[in-house]
């Protein structure tokens, strides 16, 4: 093929082949330069009980485009309905999400070279004229995902990339020398980046555990073992909620707001203002317990428990039945904000019961034991724990930002390396 230097444009810009290639290079098409979906060889066979390689979508990692996860399964069990394969081939996942998701990789380490998998990839076999790291790493860009979203079949939900558009794909080809060198230098690359990657999700671990662990170092205390206790129930009234009436209008000053699982993501925490709701007139909702700011909320059945959401009421609010509320009898005795940290300690999980319908009940609450220092000591508590807890959020924030950063490596490296600097 003669060397060529052209202009492609996609949907997500001017792309890498409006770039000049370096000396020695040229512009091929994949279809060119490897086989794609070859067939298993003909007459091909082994013994019903060999040992043979099999690659499921799961066990292909999405971030470093490796299979992680190697199955081994006897040939009865792979040779019929399966993608055949060979040492060096690179499996493309085809099928949306985990297309774009980088399910991408090269068939390495199979046992007698030969393997299986889903019928989910696209099997790439290199020409003499590429290596098979090229491919994979030409595959793996993000813009080569996002362009191949574009020429999707199928179904929604099931969509398929299909074979014409990686034939079809444009890459920039340098002679086998180079393509060995440069796949050394973003091997390198790609293994700091995994190790950058693994320390900090490391680091935002231990940084997301910091919270609870904050909160035990309170209520598991030996001081807080020595402070005067009472029954829930005793210094708080339990509210569960009810059906809630149809929407209605409110006068100034005559607000109640109607709460829902939904609203517990809204701006209830801590204290803020309510931005807008759902509200009704108190006379509407006189057969509803109107729960006043400073009671505690949280779901009590149903999957929301998991999210494991408390939340303290800035407004007067009723319950749908969903919910759960706890209102301290005096904030003489007990502070909303203390209650709410106590209660940050428990998981919810653990105060529901019942088989068939588990949910969280009055009953449940009731007996429970909560430590009662004098106001000023649940003040001190209180401020202390809001000061850690937040010092605590930061840091996961500034790590999930450098993550997300570390994570972007891999494309800015990729881009590098074809347009040849590297």
């Amino acid at each position: 093929m003669k060397p060529r230097n052209r202009q492609t444009e996609t949907s997500v810009g001017v792309q890498l082949t409006s770039r000049k290639l370096p000396l020695g290079w040229r512009w091929a098409k994949l279809g060119e330069v490897c086989e794609l979906n070859p067939t298993r060889p003909a007459g091909f066979s082994r013994p019903e009980d060999t040992p043979t390689s099999f690659v499921p979508m799961a066990a292909v990692d999405d971030l470093t485009g490796t299979v992680a996860r190697p199955e081994v399964r006897p040939y009865s069990a792979v040779k019929k309905g399966y993608t055949y394969f060979a040492e060096g081939d690179v499996l493309f996942a085809k099928i949306t999400r985990c297309m774009q998701n980088g399910k991408h990789t090269i068939a390495r380490g199979l046992t007698d070279g030969v393997g299986f998998g889903t019928t989910e990839f696209h099997v790439l076999r290199p020409g003499p004229e590429i290596t098979a790291e090229w491919i994979h790493s030409f595959i793996r860009q993000p813009w080569v995902l996002h362009e191949a979203t574009r020429h999707f079949t199928g179904a929604v939900g099931q969509q398929r990339v299909p074979e014409t558009f990686l034939a079809d794909l444009d890459l920039p080809l340098p002679p086998l020398p180079e393509q060995r060198r440069i796949a050394g230098i973003l091997n390198e690359q790609m293994r700091e980046v995994e190790k950058a990657r693994r320390a900090t999700e490391a680091q935002l671990e231990a940084a997301s555990v910091l919270p609870a662990a904050y909160l035990r170092g309170v209520f598991d205390s030996q001081e807080a073992r020595r402070w005067p206790k009472k029954r829930l129930g005793d210094v708080c009234e339990i509210v569960g909620g009810n059906s809630l009436p149809a929407a209605g209008e409110a006068t100034d000053g005559d607000r109640v707001y109607c709460l829902k699982v939904s609203d517990l993501d809204g701006p209830y925490y801590d204290g803020q203002r309510l931005n807008g709701g759902a509200f009704f007139t108190s006379r509407i909702l006189a057969g509803n317990r109107i729960l006043e700011p400073g009671a505690v909320v949280f779901p009590k059945r149903g999957g929301a428990i998991a999210t494991n959401k408390k939340r303290i009421l800035a407004v007067p609010s009723v319950l749908d039945p969903n919910l759960m509320g706890v209102q301290p009898v005096s904030q003489d005795v007990l502070l909303p904000s203390y209650l709410h940290r106590w209660f940050d300690s428990w998981s919810l999980a653990s105060l529901q019961s019942g088989n068939v319908i588990p949910q969280i009940n009055r009953q449940d609450l009731a007996p429970l034991v909560i430590p009662l220092p004098p106001i000023s000591v649940q003040t001190y508590v209180t401020k202390s724990l809001r000061d850690l807890i937040d010092r605590a959020k930061q840091v996961c924030s500034d790590l999930s930002d450098r993550l997300a950063e570390v994570n972007k490596l891999p494309a800015a490296l990729l881009r590098k390396a074809f347009a040849g600097g590297v």
